[in-house]
């Protein structure tokens, strides 16, 4: 089976909440397939996603993809009151190409969260901005460019109550 390797770039955000990473495999993903979020207007409460890798189809004859899902990280139940759900379903030649967004303070906790994410593929489109602030004070930005053909495949980072810190896999297309 072809191993391909992914860089783990990153850490943004604050050192709250625990750490969370892509699940063990044979292989690293190949392409993401869908992003979720829980977001309210200062934070990012959840995400999770899916992605296809190469996986050996059972009994020989090559390669398939196979669909995986992480996550959920953070408490993406715990605001349903106040937390929005978005979906961000990629089509099969689009790549995620930029991961944007805040870190800050949001209520009473005591590290920074990441306070708000955007999205930017191949395909010239532009998810968000997901969370951010109301009173002007979004955060910090930071700003994940994936230069020479690679394309985002994957997450990890820390959360708790909220998004604390996050980075990205980036591997070639």
């Amino acid at each position: 089976m072809e191993r391909r390797s992914a860089a783990k770039v990153g850490l943004w955000g604050g050192s709250g909440g625990r750490p969370f990473d892509i699940r063990p495999s044979a292989t690293v993903p190949r392409r993401l397939n869908s992003i979720t979020l829980y977001h309210s207007d200062g934070a990012i409460h959840s995400l999770y996603y899916d992605y296809y890798m190469k996986s050996q189809r059972r009994g020989g004859g090559g390669d398939e993809l196979k669909l995986v899902k992480d996550g959920p990280w953070g408490q993406r139940y715990s605001y349903d009151s106040i937390a929005v759900h978005d979906t961000i379903k990629l089509s099969a030649d689009e790549q995620v190409t930029s991961v944007e967004g805040t870190i800050g303070r949001f209520r009473d906790v005591d590290e920074p969260v990441i306070t708000s994410l955007t999205f930017r593929t191949n395909a010239g489109k532009t998810y968000g901005p997901y969370g951010g602030a109301s009173d002007k004070q979004a955060g910090t930005p930071f700003s994940i460019p994936v230069d020479n053909g690679g394309v985002v495949v994957g997450f990890w980072g820390r959360a708790g109550w909220l998004i604390d810190a996050i980075g990205v896999y980036i591997s070639p297309i």
